[in-house]
């Protein structure tokens, strides 16, 4: 990574860093420390997909959402299904 300036394919989000922006052609990598399905949307609610969580082998949990061929400008949306009243959006940028 270093001597080839590799960038990761991922990008992280978690409740904790809260993430509001991330880099085209990257997944969007959701970790919790909980089991949870979640709905997600590239396109205001237009199209819903429904992924769960699988265990990290470290005690928590994590999804990746196919974000990596959406073009820049896109804004993600997604929620939890223990708390459909929270919606998180972020925008790829």
């Amino acid at each position: 990574y270093i001597v080839d300036h590799t960038t990761s394919k991922y990008y992280l989000w978690s409740n904790n860093s809260m993430c509001k922006k991330f880099p085209t052609g990257r997944q969007l990598r959701i970790v919790l420390p909980e089991f949870t399905a979640i709905e997600w949307s590239p396109d205001s609610w237009l199209s819903i997909r429904l992924v769960e969580t699988q265990p990290n082998g470290l005690g928590g949990f994590f999804v990746d959402l196919e974000t990596d061929r959406l073009p820049t400008g896109t804004t993600i949306s997604f929620r939890f299904s223990s708390d459909k009243n929270r919606e998180i959006c972020v925008l790829i940028q």
